[in-house]
């Protein structure tokens, strides 16, 4: 499909949402202010007092061809109040809620993202399907941040997330419908990739987890990798054993995960399957892998045991350090013994007995060796 063509069916879906949207009434492109990326920052006043600022950049229609974006800024000490800062400063009406990215600024995340997502979820516009992260420093950077090739950052970004699923075992659980259903559903709560401008590049360096509505830590990709191989289902990933710099073996794996759950007295007990299976990309350690079912079977041990004990460290620093219930097993727990209990399943699971198992699986292993 042309570059044109793509183009000509993004601006036909556009058209038409908005046709149903605004009462069936035709509403020409120029005259409306679409976002691609918004971004949420807040600047603390006093202790109890807050002035919240929200960055837009906008696609910028004329004689039916895309320009550059522009970016406009709406300030206020209400989220409501920024879009009425902000349409004074545009020229055509701002439509809320067609945006690909938000991205929430780190003083954002540590105040409580309560009264943005309550925001959204009431504004009928608003398209749950849009991605979130949380960024280093303040949003504006990220939105305002020039990516070669792109009209602005957030189509960059919309990919890089939406590629996620590919590598590092994450899953595509990172739109504001998962920020909805997460953060009012017990035993759950919200992580979102983290992104940070280094070496004048946007990259995503971790995780941002959450307690309740506040950002209680952020997880290097290390430590990242432990915990969706911990909390997802379905993910996929590489994991190496490495002896040297030339010594090691990589594995392409699809995770997946089990979980049960009981209670003796008033202890939980958590038990965690991890079940890996997938391809041997490159092997400089085990010669003649595919023709040795002792050394596949000795590889499988190993890679089960390596993992297993990096997930028992995870999970150690997780109850101990962050005192947070990382990996939802209080939705598993109160889905067996009643919901609507008034515990605190943060303070549960970082008090219950947590056993995991890691087994491997070769599926494959490519052209074989070289």
């Amino acid at each position: 499909m042309s570059f044109r063509k793509l183009i000509s069916i993004i601006l036909i879906s556009i058209s038409l949402y908005i046709f149903f949207i605004v009462g069936n009434t035709f509403v020409p492109i120029e005259a409306l202010g679409i976002p691609a990326i918004i971004g949420a920052d807040i600047e603390m006043i006093t202790k109890d007092t807050v002035k919240y600022k929200f960055q837009s950049s906008v696609y910028n229609y004329s004689n039916n061809k895309l320009n550059k974006n522009f970016v406009l800024e709406g300030e206020g000490t209400t989220i409501g109040k920024t879009r009425e800062d902000r349409q004074l400063q545009e020229s055509s009406r701002f439509l809320p809620g067609l945006e690909k990215v938000m991205v929430i600024g780190e003083a954002m995340a540590n105040y409580g993202i309560t009264n943005l997502i309550d925001i959204l979820f009431a504004t009928e516009t608003v398209t749950d399907n849009t991605l979130c992260v949380v960024c280093k420093g303040e949003s504006k950077d990220t939105v305002n941040f020039p990516v070669e090739g792109y009209s602005n950052s957030g189509d960059y970004i919309e990919g890089m997330v939406r590629g996620l699923s590919t590598y590092n075992f994450f899953s595509n659980n990172y739109k504001l419908m998962d920020i909805y259903v997460r953060l009012d559903s017990e035993g759950r709560n919200v992580v979102l990739p983290f992104i940070e401008i280094k070496d004048n590049k946007l990259k995503i360096n971790g995780m941002a987890v959450f307690k309740k509505d506040k950002l209680v830590t952020v997880l290097d990709i290390y430590n990242t990798k432990l915990m969706n191989i911990l909390r997802e289902k379905n993910v996929m990933g590489i994991l190496s054993i490495q002896k040297s710099s030339k010594e090691y073996i990589d594995f392409y794996a699809k995770s997946k995960r089990k979980v049960s759950c009981v209670k003796k007295e008033d202890e939980y007990i958590f038990n965690i399957d991890i079940k890996l299976s997938g391809d041997v990309i490159s092997n400089n350690i085990y010669y003649d892998l595919s023709n040795s079912p002792d050394k596949i079977e000795a590889f499988e041990k190993e890679m089960s045991d390596k993992i297993e004990k990096m997930c028992k460290e995870f999970i150690s620093k997780m109850q101990n350090q962050y005192k947070t219930d990382m990996l939802e097993l209080g939705r598993v727990a109160a889905a067996k013994y009643g919901r609507s209990s008034g515990v605190d399943w943060n303070e549960i699971v970082s008090k219950s007995k947590i056993n995991v198992s890691v087994s491997t699986k070769v599926k494959k292993f490519g052209r074989g060796d070289y």
